[in-house]
């Protein structure tokens, strides 16, 4: 079967996922350029689960090179990265679960090595701390992932 590259509508293939997270349309996607021109692209998404909406980046690359060489998989998913998310649905007053909401801004930084960029989160508003007692996040709640070349995904590092 031979389809135009142009064509087609695959965009990565997400391993042992039978669903692709909802794209959230209310927070813009972020892109960076890696140094041999290779285009990361964090597409924000939301899923709903036990009564929270849970904010994350899908991060996805695209490697130029492989649009004309008969490997059409230009694109590659390299995980995903947590951003947020509140519990509305699941807290209350009358509920032994406080109300929290939380954003992640996500940003690019240059790589520490190779050529993929680090990620970071920062985040704010208010998370769970403990039974009834919510904490305000702040700068020191700011996560930073990199690339792994073994897994080819994004990880956060041990204690980050």
């Amino acid at each position: 079967f031979w389809t135009l590259f142009h064509g087609q509508n695959d965009v990565g293939e997400l391993p042992g996922v039978t669903k692709a997270e909802q794209v959230d349309d209310a927070r813009d996607p972020v892109q960076y350029v890696t140094s041999n021109q290779h285009v990361v692209l964090a597409v924000p998404t939301t899923i709903f689960e036990a009564g929270e909406t849970i904010n994350n980046f899908t991060i996805f690359s695209f490697d130029p090179e492989k649009n004309d060489r008969g490997d059409y998989k230009g694109w590659a998913y390299l995980g995903s990265v947590a951003a947020g998310g509140e519990n509305s649905a699941n807290c209350g007053d009358d509920l032994p679960t406080p109300c929290v909401s939380s954003t992640g801004k996500l940003s690019f930084a240059p790589p520490v090595s190779g050529t993929m960029p680090v990620i970071r989160v920062d985040m704010s508003g208010t998370q769970v701390e403990g039974p009834g007692k919510t904490r305000t996040l702040g700068a020191n709640d700011a996560v930073d992932y990199t690339f792994d070349e073994n897994t080819r995904q994004y990880q956060q590092p041990a204690g980050n």
